[in-house]
């Protein structure tokens, strides 16, 4: 319960796990904030008895949200409003920029757990987002769950399997980064198929699927940039820019910190604790909690850290207060390791160098 949280975050500890705690509590108690607008009482109210659980009314929100304020505003960009690049601005920062972070996270976790019951007559809206909506946030259609339940979560972030892996990388160095994202920007679409024909060969609808698929994607967007240059631009172009950069950073940013080659979530990543991001993306700070078990539902990710920080510290888990994991990674890329340190929780018995270290430790490549 609530109450016995609580009392568990209160309880008389060390400076940093007493920080641990309270961080976790703002987690479990804020507001949910995935979702600009609730949707109307009468659809919240058919929906709900056919969710798994009924906290994912937040990502129905948030998926109903693009439903009603981003798609629109495309088609009509594309149909009725001028060809303008104000207009272009004008759906960024209302039908795109409010809305991605929103969306990558809701569309991870619906991934990871279905929303609706398989019993459903709505059931077939649980790939909706991997599917269709990913299409307006700069991801191909039908290659999401392959390239991060399929591929990254069974491999863990090991190399040379897991595609996404930072092992290899030297991951303070920028110029690592920008191969790291120019291979996943240029190379993904045909090292992703071959990595399904490889581990999954009889498979044939998901590897028609993994490889049609961005065909038809890429093929669309450069026919709608032929005829309409403009709308493509805002519509296709930008966010495919913007979220390639951003799944790319925010993975290298998750798993910037790896104790060792195969190393599992423990070792290849870290929690951010009470911070706003979690506010936003369904808990999904809790990265070491969601890689041990990602099956884990997100609004119980604060509560199992709380249950577990005990393991967790003995562990030498990292977990970090206040930020997200861009902002640790840009401190990191920037060479301010001090700071990631005093916003260290754990592991807690570590002074301030000794807690440098550590960090210097896990950024070293692991070949």
């Amino acid at each position: 319960s609530i109450w016995s949280l609580r009392d568990l975050a209160m309880a008389p500890q060390g400076t940093r796990l007493e920080r641990a705690k309270a961080a976790a509590m703002r987690d479990v108690e804020g507001p949910r904030q995935e979702f600009l607008f609730k949707l109307p009482g009468f659809v919240e109210d058919f929906v709900k008895p056919h969710l798994n659980n009924p906290a994912d009314i937040t990502t129905v929100r948030t998926f109903g949200n693009i439903f009603m304020l981003t798609i629109p505003f495309a088609v009509l960009y594309y149909t009725v409003l001028p060809a303008s690049h104000l207009i272009g601005c004008a759906y960024l920062g209302i039908g795109f920029a409010p809305l991605a972070t929103r969306f990558i996270l809701a569309m991870h976790f619906a991934t990871h757990r279905k929303m609706f019951n398989k019993n459903s007559p709505l059931a077939f809206l649980n790939d909706v987002s991997s599917m269709f909506i990913c299409a307006f946030f700069g991801i191909a259609p039908g290659v999401y769950k392959a390239h991060h339940c399929l591929m990254h979560h069974t491999q863990d972030n090991a190399a040379p399997e897991d595609l996404s892996s930072t092992e290899q990388y030297q991951r303070d160095n920028i110029f690592h980064f920008l191969h790291y994202w120019f291979r996943f920007l240029f190379f993904a679409p045909l090292e992703l198929p071959l990595w399904v024909i490889r581990h999954h060969p009889t498979e044939y609808k998901l590897i028609a699927q993994v490889i049609s698929y961005p065909i038809a994607y890429y093929g669309s967007i450069g026919l709608l940039f032929s005829t309409f240059p403009v709308q493509t631009l805002y519509v296709f172009v930008i966010p495919y820019l913007v979220i390639s950069f951003a799944l790319m950073f925010g993975n290298w940013s998750q798993h910037i910190f790896v104790e060792k080659k195969g190393a599992n979530g423990v070792g290849n990543t870290y929690n951010c604790v009470g911070t706003t991001y979690n506010s936003i993306a369904h808990n999904d700070g809790y990265h070491v909690l969601h890689h041990l078990n990602s099956q884990s539902h997100w609004e119980q990710l604060p509560s199992i850290f709380l249950k577990k920080i005990d393991e967790l510290d003995s562990q030498k888990t990292l977990s970090f207060e206040k930020y997200d994991f861009f902002m640790i990674g840009v401190f990191v890329m920037t060479g301010q390791l001090g700071k990631v340190a005093d916003l260290t929780l754990t592991p807690t018995n570590l002074n301030r160098e000794e807690t440098i270290d550590l960090l210097k430790s896990r950024l070293r490549p692991h070949v």
